[in-house]
């Protein structure tokens, strides 16, 4: 947004540099040399001018370079808005992505805890073919679904974290204070 205004007052400048100019001359002269004669005289005038040859072409080129310049800098923050666009969609469908793994992780969890359970007590009953070492592999099976569900909810919340970075709002979100002198 700054190179596109700084663009745009410099094409001002460019277009004030090939306008005529318009001067206003004022003359003031009191005679006293003469104590009976005194007189005054004021003289007003304007000039307007332009130059030309050699000087007045380059303005010119300057006047369009200047354009030139500036129509970048237009092309250059839209390009830089739409990019800003698009990576703020891919964050959302990240996070929303990562949050759908942290509810199946979640479900995982708790299905395994089930199973867990179910085994204990069917080891406790004594029915089937309960035996204690399926009571641990389902601890294990039990300890890879926490895992899983601790790493799919860090991942969600570094994709939330990389959203406040990328919408620029991280500092105000863990209401971070930067005093400037």
């Amino acid at each position: 947004i700054i190179d596109v205004e700084t663009a745009r007052l410099n094409l001002l400048l460019a277009e004030d540099e090939i306008r005529w100019n318009l001067d206003l001359d004022i003359g003031y002269d009191l005679n006293t040399s003469n104590r009976i004669d005194r007189r005054t005289d004021v003289r007003a005038g304007l000039t307007l001018s332009q130059e030309f040859g050699p000087q007045q072409l380059e303005r010119k080129e300057d006047v369009n370079r200047t354009r030139i310049d500036l129509k970048k800098a237009e092309n250059d923050l839209e390009e830089q808005r739409e990019s800003l666009e698009i990576e703020i969609k891919n964050r959302l469908r990240d996070i929303r992505d990562n949050f759908r793994q942290v509810e199946l992780a979640r479900r995982a969890r708790e299905l395994s805890a089930q199973q867990l359970e179910n085994e204990r007590e069917k080891l406790r009953l004594g029915v089937g073919e309960a035996r204690l070492i399926d009571v641990l592999n389902f601890e294990d099976r039990l300890v890879e679904a926490e895992n899983t569900e601790l790493n799919a909810i860090i991942d969600y919340l570094n994709e939330l974290t990389r959203l406040e970075q990328t919408l620029g709002i991280t500092l105000e979100q863990w209401n971070i204070q930067i005093e400037s002198r």
